[in-house]
């Protein structure tokens, strides 16, 4: 990135500012921590970068899913949305520095198969930040779990289809948005979701057989309601005849 120097293994502000917004759940679920004016977090967050040379600020994304060690001298939070498609707001955190101020400290990674198991963790609660190109998601798994010394013993066709099915359209979230990205070529305009919400998502009797039966009676009557198609799960075919 033109507006960072490199000092050693640290990383320096070379603009007036830089801001890093880091949503507000990562703290909460154990994907950053702040310890005075470090934070370390996973590096899946958006950089606004201020300068005299700029009309605007621009506006970068950070998509490193490895841990980083980030220095500021002022934090606050705020409530905006970066999503082209989706104007919804979020909460973010935002750490500041300034020029002449280390910003990344220790870029040296160190491989932690726990840290490739909490990112994994992260992507199956459906807490990827939807303003990632959607063509990203299934390289981010397999590029965690490769910095991290991990061998996922599967096909890379298979971390695909594993994303393929939890990246939704955000506006319906029945149907996956791999289908509008194949269509289109869209990468933005999707909403992860939870693996265990899929079932429910597919069947109505998926998901009954499954944890969230709540969740699952609801997207039944609301399939029923608009006469959506459901997948007919294989128990289902059993009990039926």
């Amino acid at each position: 990135m033109k507006y960072l120097k490199q000092q050693n293994n640290d990383y320096i502000v070379d603009a007036e500012k830089i801001c890093v917004y880091i949503p507000s759940y990562y703290f909460g679920i154990g994907m950053a921590n702040e310890l005075g004016n470090q934070i370390d977090t996973i590096g899946i967050f958006t950089l606004e970068v201020w300068d005299k040379t700029l009309k605007t600020p621009e506006i970068w994304e950070m998509n490193c899913p490895v841990t980083l060690h980030l220095m500021s001298s002022e934090n606050s939070k705020v409530t905006r949305s970066f999503s082209k498609i989706d104007p919804t707001p979020e909460e973010y955190r935002v750490f500041t520095a300034y020029k002449g101020e280390v910003i990344l400290s220790n870029a040296i990674h160190v491989q932690n198969t726990k840290a490739a198991n909490r990112f994994l963790t992260f992507i199956l609660n459906g807490k990827i930040p939807n303003n990632l190109k959607y063509s990203d998601l299934p390289n981010n798994l397999l590029r965690s779990a490769a910095f991290n010394g991990v061998k996922t013993g599967v096909p890379n066709s298979l971390v695909e289809l594993l994303m393929g099915e939890l990246a939704r359209d955000s506006k319906d979230l029945t149907i996956p948005f791999r289908k509008i990205a194949g269509k289109t070529g869209a990468e933005s305009g999707y909403q992860s979701i939870k693996i265990n919400e899929l079932p429910a998502l597919a069947s109505t009797f998926g998901g009954l057989a499954f944890e969230n039966i709540n969740d699952a009676i609801l997207s039944g009557l609301v399939n029923s309601k608009q006469g959506r198609e459901e997948i007919t799960a294989p128990t289902e075919e059993v009990l039926y005849f």
